[in-house]
């Protein structure tokens, strides 16, 4: 069983026997496919298996539990929507896990807090270490080791080698190098990659370079790297090349010079790949309606270049591409461009049947700032039902000056829409708006809409109540401070952590007081005690001034210390030297 339960403090939580989700994971037909819980589902039904059925032995290989959870949702990702689907949310994974610059390995002993391996080692890098082992055996070979590993541990806790011992069981072949550097070592690899074609021998060159930073934690990785040339004749030249150096050269003798040159064209290898080809061959990549990928990755090469071909490319895609994460990426790609025209193109794209482009398109009107944008936003506001996709709008409204802006803002609070997520947004571009005139509006709304707001999203408006209010005179101040510091008192943990937080935002002395009694508690557990405290530090730097005025002030306490330092120096000299105290002689003297 499933039960959604408000306030939940995670995602959800995959208790045998009923699997608790937060209610946040519902929504409204109006979301269109924005919104769906079949991820998340997947993800608690998965840990039925692992994470209940067994589970990991210590926190070190948390990996166990969630990067199965992890990938068994991207497994059923491709069963419900298809491969393309899965190659998309496994990338986008990827981007995630390359950007971090951590070196921790995913199984890691040195941990000081559980909490700290709930991170994207456990998720979505165990999920691509999985989904590296599959691509390797195959779908049939990695199911038996898998089903095989659950049938001989069920019932009990298990670690990393128990995994492996399977695998090498079963395969026949040792698996040491690839733990080692995928799960014992942290890191990944950067692959720069150059391509050129001699005409003479009809052969390819490719000069394949690890550029990863490497010490004790990261390695020089041994990996496969696939590879495939497509002719002019539409015929595929498949290959699998072992990198194992820090640079290598790697040649291909063809029946037909490459029109297309794709690496790793099936998404198999977790690694940073710097490869973009020569432009005609950049070109009929983004024709082969066969690769998803390919035209995805082609698209994305194509995001920052000013010239005219590239921009016309980008409108035709965003216009006819069958695959609506390669539209998305379109729309990144012309935000990045970032030129009238590029916007333009944005405005001008054609009606979308899909949501998920719909939205991106939004979110890239409001990356720019001028009066084209404001009016094409305007217009998005008026027309558009998505309660989602009109939240973006909204949120991007915000950063407008324009009276324009604040009516429409205003008039949005009172918009009908499922959990009240088109106010929220509302009030969030309010806050980004920093106009204190809308504060009399917004606190009358807050006062007569409470329970239309979820938990979380009434504890934002209360910080924008406060961030709006924070310049008023003391008078009309105490007005807004009261109402926040009535939530202090409530039954919900999530509200009183919420009012804390506002009050230290509204920066008002007289809130010292009431902070004061969570710190009085004198029990560290306290949920809200460490934000009273951060609060306290807040309002104490707000009562004295600016930084620049502490760090005077500290000076000045220095130096008179200093001060009295020399002065209680002046006063032992002064005795010393005085007629009623007699010197000692220079043998008595051990200083």
């Amino acid at each position: 069983y499933n039960v959604c339960v408000t306030d939940f403090t995670a995602g959800g939580m995959e208790n045998t026997s009923v699997t608790t989700l937060t209610s946040n994971t519902l929504f409204s037909l109006e979301s269109e496919n924005l919104r769906t819980s079949h991820r998340l589902d997947a993800h608690e039904a998965t840990h039925q298996w692992f994470g209940d059925l067994l589970t990991c032995k210590d926190w070190s290989h948390l990996w166990l539990n969630e990067g199965f959870a992890t990938y068994y949702t991207h497994l059923y990702e491709e069963h419900k929507s298809g491969t393309d689907e899965m190659r998309y949310s496994l990338y986008r994974d990827s981007l995630e896990i390359l950007k971090n610059k951590d070196e921790k390995p995913i199984v890691w002993r040195e941990f000081k807090d559980p909490m700290e391996q709930f991170d994207y080692r456990a998720y979505p890098k165990g999920a691509w270490v999985l989904h590296m082992l599959r691509s390797q055996l195959g779908p049939e070979l990695y199911r038996k080791c898998i089903t095989t590993y659950l049938e001989r541990h069920r019932n009990s806790n298990v670690v990393t080698h128990d995994l492996i011992a399977v695998f090498e069981e079963l395969s026949g072949r040792s698996w040491d190098r690839f733990f080692d550097q995928w799960v014992f070592h942290g890191g990944e690899p950067v692959l720069k990659i150059d391509y050129s074609w001699d005409q003479n021998l009809s052969q390819a060159k490719l000069t394949v370079r690890q550029t990863q930073t490497t010490n004790g934690n990261v390695m020089i990785f041994d990996l496969p790297l696939p590879l495939r040339f497509i002719g002019e004749t539409g015929k595929h030249h498949d290959f699998t090349v072992r990198i194992r150096e820090t640079e290598e050269n790697f040649f291909y003798t063809l029946p037909e010079k490459p029109k297309i040159v794709r690496i790793d064209p099936d998404l198999t290898l977790l690694a940073g790949i710097e490869f973009t080809p020569p432009n005609a061959l950049l070109y009929a990549q983004l024709e082969n309606d066969d690769d998803m990928m390919g035209r995805l990755l082609a698209v994305k090469a194509l995001g920052g270049r000013t010239d005219e071909k590239s921009l016309e490319l980008l409108k035709k895609v965003i216009a006819s591409d069958p695959s609506w994460s390669v539209r998305v990426e379109a729309a990144l790609s012309l935000v990045k461009t970032h030129t009238p025209e590029a916007l333009t193109a944005l405005i001008e794209a054609p009606e979308q049947n899909d949501a998920r482009v719909r939205k991106e398109i939004v979110e890239g009107i409001g990356k720019f700032y001028n009066e084209e944008a404001f009016a094409a936003l305007k217009k998005i506001v008026a027309n558009e039902q998505n309660p989602d996709i009109l939240g973006e709008a909204l949120s991007s409204l915000g950063m407008f000056p324009q009276d324009d802006a604040r009516r429409l803002l205003l008039a949005a609070l009172d918009r009908t829409s499922y959990r009240h997520r088109v106010g929220a947004a509302a009030i969030s571009a309010l806050r980004e708006s920093g106009d204190p005139e809308a504060a009399p509006a917004l606190l009358a709304h807050l006062k007569a809409n409470e329970q239309k707001f979820t938990s979380s999203d009434f504890g934002r408006s209360l910080d924008a109540l406060a961030f709006l209010a924070r310049e008023e005179e003391d008078a009309p101040r105490e007005t807004y401070r009261q109402f926040i510091a009535d939530y202090l008192s409530h039954p919900k943990e999530v509200a009183r952590r919420s009012a804390i937080n506002a009050l230290a935002t509204l920066e008002d002395p007289r809130s010292l007081g009431a902070l004061q009694t969570f710190v009085d508690a004198d029990n560290p557990e306290l949920p809200e005690s460490k934000a009273a405290e951060e609060a306290i530090k807040k309002l104490n730097g707000a009562k004295t001034g600016s930084e620049e005025l502490q760090a005077i002030r500290s000076e000045v306490l220095e130096l008179r210390k200093s001060l009295q330092t020399l002065s209680d120096g002046l006063e032992v000299i002064k005795k010393q030297t005085s007629p009623g105290n007699p010197k000692e002689s220079p043998e008595k003297t051990d200083q």
